[in-house]
């Protein structure tokens, strides 16, 4: 085995595209099974990869941002464009891969009310448009 040199893709996100009007279902559902690979793009559009993802689905959150070694990154193949999974430094033979979710996948629905009413007041890099969502009881990915 390799190492996974910094700025390479790893693989897309890939899952079912779907509104962000209907975020709110699949969150109780996400819930409900107590895991949750709802991505969010932005307020309009998100990726579920709860059925028919890979195993990107499968990134945990290091819960320390600044241990993460990979960020997500739009990236057009075929004319088409896509989520990828990029390394932000090299990933070495038995390293987890890990993922910052962002602030609001730990908050409480109060506090990410709270945090979603001051992102909409500022503005944003392109990478801070992206954040992964998850359901709040931080049972992910078992």
């Amino acid at each position: 085995m390799e190492k996974i040199p910094r700025d390479s893709i790893i693989a897309p996100y890939t899952g079912e595209y779907y509104r962000g009007d209907t975020a709110s279902n699949r969150e109780l559902v996400a819930k409900y099974l107590q895991r949750n690979y709802n991505y969010e793009l932005n307020e309009q559009l998100h990726i579920d990869g709860t059925r028919s993802g890979n195993e990107t689905r499968f990134i945990n959150d290091p819960r320390n941002p600044s241990k993460a070694n990979c960020w997500s990154d739009f990236v057009w193949v075929g004319g088409d464009l896509h989520l990828a999974i990029r390394t932000s430094k090299d990933i070495f033979p038995g390293d987890e891969i890990l993922l910052s979710y962002g602030k609001n996948y730990w908050s409480t629905d109060l506090e990410r009310r709270s945090l979603n009413d001051s992102k909409r007041r500022r503005s944003f890099g392109a990478g801070d448009k992206i954040r992964r969502k998850k359901s709040q009881e931080g049972k992910h990915m078992k």
